[in-house]
């Protein structure tokens, strides 16, 4: 009687936990006492996956931030909306000064997305101005004293409390998931040699089911990789689907820039990068030599290879997912556990 092969590395971060506290659950039921002898090391294993699994990964303060940000940008469109008001003033000394202070506004148009740097930057730098010798005269004729005061007071508690935050992120425990689940793994081996070789040698009842239910055990966690397998193939086939069908609606301008007829491209399934830097591998019929393409106002723009986005996942470039919980451990538990002479 042999412990089956199992592959370890298809488990998830947390399913890796779980499966080595079960076979250490099983290995204590068995109460073998040459069994026992080989666990403290794979009881440890287990506590500290357990650990670094509920480790915190960032600092909970977010809804500060949220709500110092959401002030400084009150405080800046109070600032803005006086000088627009300035702007429509009929005493004409008001209205000049208004856009004069306008102009400098508009050196620091407002970023496209949410990036906490540029705005603290911006609203830095847009102060020193309304500060300085050219602004000031016009800033004191429209009284904006209070508000400018405001924007600087606000946007400094947020570059204070965002600091704060980027220090106890920088100093939470980093995970080494993958060094432990070797550890793990090498502990789990020396229990199932043990196992095995006692057995063959001793013939224990109890460690022959011991290893039954551990073959049942990973047979049922193979079935659910499979199937998460399956799952994974079936949305992979389908996000393909859609990308192809967006390609190809575009495929009618691309061939006339490259002067070849629609029907002869093709998408070969192969993307690199995401999001507004994904490219898409294209086959042109009669061609030795593939091109790479990527969607820029609603039509294809063909992209050097040089240019490509780099791969992540050693080179791996369709739908690539990558999260805490993936598999990291890479082939350890993938040998047949056969009993030691």
């Amino acid at each position: 009687m042999k412990a089956n092969t199992f592959y370890r590395r298809k488990l998830h971060n947390l399913e890796h936990f779980q499966y080595a506290a079960t076979v250490l659950k099983m290995a204590q039921e068995a109460n073998v006492e040459k069994l026992t002898a080989t666990l403290p090391p794979l009881s440890a294993a287990v506590t500290a996956e357990d650990e670094v699994n509920n480790a915190q990964r960032k600092v909970n303060d977010s809804d500060e931030l949220k709500a110092l940000h959401k002030e400084r940008e009150r405080a800046f469109r109070s600032l803005t909306t006086k000088i627009e008001d300035a702007k429509l003033s009929d005493e004409k000394a008001e209205e000049a000064a208004g856009k004069r202070l306008d102009l400098i506004l508009k050196r620091y148009p407002k970023p496209s997305k949410n990036n906490y740097d540029k705005e603290s930057a911006r609203l830095s730098n847009l102060i020193t101005d309304f500060k300085s010798a050219e602004a000031t005269p016009d800033a004191t004729k429209l009284g904006l004293a209070k508000a400018i005061t405001r924007v600087e007071t606000t946007n400094k508690a947020f570059v204070d409390a965002y600091y704060v935050h980027f220090k106890k992120q920088s100093t939470l425990e980093k995970r080494n998931v993958r060094e432990l689940r070797k550890v793990t793994d090498e502990a789990i081996d020396k229990v199932l040699w043990r196992a095995q070789g006692v057995y063959e040698s001793e013939g224990t009842e109890s460690l022959a089911t011991f290893i039954q239910l551990y073959n049942a055990y990973i047979a049922d966690k193979q079935k659910m990789i499979e199937r998460r397998e399956n799952a994974n193939l079936a949305e992979s086939g389908q996000k393909e689907k859609e990308q192809r069908a967006l390609l190809e609606s575009m495929f009618e301008a691309l061939s006339k820039e490259l002067s070849v007829a629609a029907e002869k491209l093709h998408y070969t399934g192969k993307n690199v990068g995401t999001r507004n830097t994904k490219c898409y591998e294209l086959k042109i019929d009669d061609r030795e030599k593939t091109i790479w393409v990527k969607v820029s106002r609603n039509k294809l723009v063909v992209v050097p290879e040089s240019e490509l986005p780099k791969p992540k996942n050693n080179g791996s470039s369709r739908h690539n997912t990558n999260d805490d919980n993936k598999p990291q451990s890479g082939n350890h538990g993938e040998v047949e556990i056969k009993p030691k002479s």
